[in-house]
């Protein structure tokens, strides 16, 4: 599971990863609301559903590269702590760091 929370106390929908081969929409059930999801053989998170997480956090938090301070958008570091993305080259990161403003 990924959850992002700001210092304000907002937070954005999880991503639920369970340890199946195929994603059924039943086990949301008492999920959160806006919550996504994602299967796994090993139930670990990989590139894939980080990268629709990245794309879910963007659509929800909006945020942008100009403006700090501006409390309708805002800039947003990306910290990332999982193993799997320390030892290989993260492709997902030029993606982040593109334009993005809505």
């Amino acid at each position: 599971m990924i959850v992002a929370v700001t210092a304000n106390h907002i937070h954005i929908p999880p991503i639920f990863i369970f340890p199946r081969v195929y994603f059924k929409y039943h086990m949301f059930i008492g999920a959160p609301t806006a919550s996504i999801g994602g299967a796994n053989t090993r139930g670990w998170l990989n590139e894939t559903p980080f990268i629709d997480y990245v794309k879910h956090f963007i659509s929800s938090e909006r945020p942008c590269k100009k403006e700090p301070f501006d409390f309708r958008e805002s800039q947003v570091p990306l910290v990332n702590s999982s193993h799997q993305h320390r030892k290989r080259k993260c492709d997902h990161l030029p993606y982040t760091a593109a334009s993005y403003n809505t």
